[in-house]
Protein backbone atom coordinates (compact mmCIF):
# COMPACT_ATOMS: atom_id res chain seq x y z
CA UNK A 1 0.00 0.00 0.00
CA UNK A 2 2.80 2.69 0.86
CA UNK A 3 4.54 1.65 -2.24
CA UNK A 4 0.97 2.89 -4.57
CA UNK A 5 0.91 5.71 -2.07
CA UNK A 6 4.79 7.30 -2.82
CA UNK A 7 4.01 6.14 -6.86
CA UNK A 8 0.47 8.38 -7.10
CA UNK A 9 2.15 11.33 -4.71
CA UNK A 10 5.48 11.50 -7.61
CA UNK A 11 2.87 10.77 -10.65
CA UNK A 12 1.14 14.15 -9.27
CA UNK A 13 4.50 16.03 -8.54
CA UNK A 14 4.91 14.92 -12.02
CA UNK A 15 1.89 16.58 -13.56
CA UNK A 16 1.56 20.00 -11.11
CA UNK A 17 5.25 20.47 -12.61
CA UNK A 18 4.43 20.53 -15.61
CA UNK A 19 1.38 21.90 -15.79
CA UNK A 20 3.27 24.67 -14.16
CA UNK A 21 6.11 24.98 -16.82
CA UNK A 22 3.31 25.44 -19.52
CA UNK A 23 1.66 27.91 -17.50
CA UNK A 24 5.09 29.84 -17.16
CA UNK A 25 6.09 29.31 -21.28
CA UNK A 26 2.56 30.77 -21.89
CA UNK A 27 3.42 33.76 -19.61
CA UNK A 28 6.32 34.35 -21.29
CA UNK A 29 5.01 34.08 -24.53
CA UNK A 30 2.38 37.04 -23.60
CA UNK A 31 4.93 38.96 -21.94
CA UNK A 32 7.05 38.59 -25.35
CA UNK A 33 4.03 39.66 -27.39
CA UNK A 34 4.12 43.21 -25.34
CA UNK A 35 8.03 43.81 -25.96
CA UNK A 36 7.80 43.86 -29.66
CA UNK A 37 9.05 47.50 -29.37
CA UNK A 38 12.08 48.31 -27.62
CA UNK A 39 13.45 51.29 -25.74
CA UNK A 40 17.35 51.44 -26.68
CA UNK A 41 18.28 53.85 -23.71
CA UNK A 42 22.57 53.54 -25.11
CA UNK A 43 21.38 55.19 -28.22
CA UNK A 44 19.28 57.69 -27.13
CA UNK A 45 19.92 61.44 -25.14
CA UNK A 46 18.28 64.64 -24.41
CA UNK A 47 19.04 66.71 -27.36
CA UNK A 48 17.53 69.99 -25.09
CA UNK A 49 15.50 71.50 -22.79
CA UNK A 50 13.94 74.83 -22.54
CA UNK A 51 10.92 76.66 -21.39
CA UNK A 52 8.50 78.29 -23.72
CA UNK A 53 4.78 80.26 -23.31
CA UNK A 54 4.27 78.38 -19.75
CA UNK A 55 5.56 74.96 -21.24
CA UNK A 56 8.48 73.11 -20.27
CA UNK A 57 10.04 71.38 -22.85
CA UNK A 58 12.75 68.58 -23.18
CA UNK A 59 13.07 67.57 -26.80
CA UNK A 60 14.31 64.03 -26.29
CA UNK A 61 16.10 61.50 -29.35
CA UNK A 62 14.70 58.44 -28.03
CA UNK A 63 16.17 54.99 -30.36
CA UNK A 64 12.89 52.75 -30.71
CA UNK A 65 13.86 49.08 -31.75
CA UNK A 66 10.62 46.93 -34.04
CA UNK A 67 11.33 43.13 -32.97
CA UNK A 68 8.61 42.36 -35.40
CA UNK A 69 8.03 41.93 -39.13
CA UNK A 70 4.64 44.68 -38.63
CA UNK A 71 4.73 47.78 -38.87
CA UNK A 72 3.40 49.58 -35.72
CA UNK A 73 1.84 52.52 -34.60
CA UNK A 74 2.77 53.24 -31.10
CA UNK A 75 2.21 56.53 -28.10
CA UNK A 76 5.08 57.52 -25.70
CA UNK A 77 5.03 59.22 -22.28
CA UNK A 78 8.08 59.45 -19.38
CA UNK A 79 8.03 59.54 -15.93
CA UNK A 80 10.61 62.47 -14.99
CA UNK A 81 10.01 62.36 -11.14
CA UNK A 82 13.41 64.36 -10.51
CA UNK A 83 12.21 67.16 -12.17
CA UNK A 84 8.85 67.09 -10.65
CA UNK A 85 10.28 66.79 -7.15
CA UNK A 86 12.59 69.40 -7.80
CA UNK A 87 9.31 71.67 -8.98
CA UNK A 88 10.82 71.99 -12.29
CA UNK A 89 7.97 70.64 -14.04
CA UNK A 90 4.23 70.46 -12.42
CA UNK A 91 3.21 67.09 -14.04
CA UNK A 92 5.69 63.83 -13.10
CA UNK A 93 4.34 61.80 -16.16
CA UNK A 94 4.51 63.41 -19.31
CA UNK A 95 3.38 62.83 -22.69
CA UNK A 96 5.43 62.85 -25.96
CA UNK A 97 4.80 64.35 -29.14
CA UNK A 98 6.05 64.32 -32.94
CA UNK A 99 6.24 68.38 -32.80
CA UNK A 100 6.29 70.52 -30.48
CA UNK A 101 3.35 72.97 -31.32
CA UNK A 102 0.75 70.14 -32.46
CA UNK A 103 -1.74 67.27 -30.74
CA UNK A 104 0.56 64.30 -32.99
CA UNK A 105 1.13 62.03 -30.99
CA UNK A 106 1.18 58.68 -32.81
CA UNK A 107 4.85 57.48 -33.54
CA UNK A 108 5.03 54.80 -36.60
CA UNK A 109 7.80 52.18 -37.30
CA UNK A 110 8.13 49.95 -39.89
CA UNK A 111 9.33 46.12 -39.28
CA UNK A 112 12.68 45.07 -38.61
CA UNK A 113 13.70 48.81 -38.29
CA UNK A 114 15.55 50.93 -35.81
CA UNK A 115 14.67 54.90 -35.33
CA UNK A 116 15.77 57.66 -33.51
CA UNK A 117 12.95 59.87 -32.89
CA UNK A 118 12.78 63.37 -31.96
CA UNK A 119 10.39 63.58 -28.76
CA UNK A 120 9.07 66.37 -27.57
CA UNK A 121 8.00 65.87 -23.91
CA UNK A 122 5.91 68.61 -22.58
CA UNK A 123 4.29 69.27 -19.32
CA UNK A 124 3.35 72.58 -17.69
CA UNK A 125 6.75 74.58 -16.68
CA UNK A 126 6.78 76.28 -12.71
CA UNK A 127 8.66 78.86 -13.80
CA UNK A 128 11.46 77.53 -13.49
CA UNK A 129 13.76 77.20 -16.40
CA UNK A 130 15.92 74.15 -15.11
CA UNK A 131 15.93 70.22 -16.01
CA UNK A 132 17.26 68.17 -13.07
CA UNK A 133 19.76 66.25 -15.54
CA UNK A 134 20.95 66.29 -19.19
CA UNK A 135 20.61 61.96 -19.31
CA UNK A 136 18.61 59.94 -21.51
CA UNK A 137 15.63 59.16 -19.76
CA UNK A 138 16.16 55.46 -17.56
CA UNK A 139 14.34 52.68 -19.45
CA UNK A 140 12.31 52.30 -16.49
CA UNK A 141 11.07 55.77 -16.88
CA UNK A 142 9.82 55.25 -20.92
CA UNK A 143 6.52 54.06 -21.31
CA UNK A 144 5.93 52.65 -24.65
CA UNK A 145 1.93 52.15 -25.21
CA UNK A 146 -1.21 51.42 -27.60
CA UNK A 147 0.67 49.29 -30.18
CA UNK A 148 -1.44 48.91 -32.83
CA UNK A 149 -0.41 46.70 -35.89
CA UNK A 150 -0.49 49.06 -39.28
CA UNK A 151 -2.17 47.39 -42.54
Amino acid sequence: MKKNSIILLLFIIFFISTGMKRFDDNLQKQEDSFSELEYIVEDSYLQDFYVSDGKWIARERICIKNHSTKPLAFKLSADFPDDFKSGYVKEECLKGYLVEDSNFDEFKIQGNKTILFTVYFIGTSSGKEMKFNRNPIPKSNLHITEVVQIF
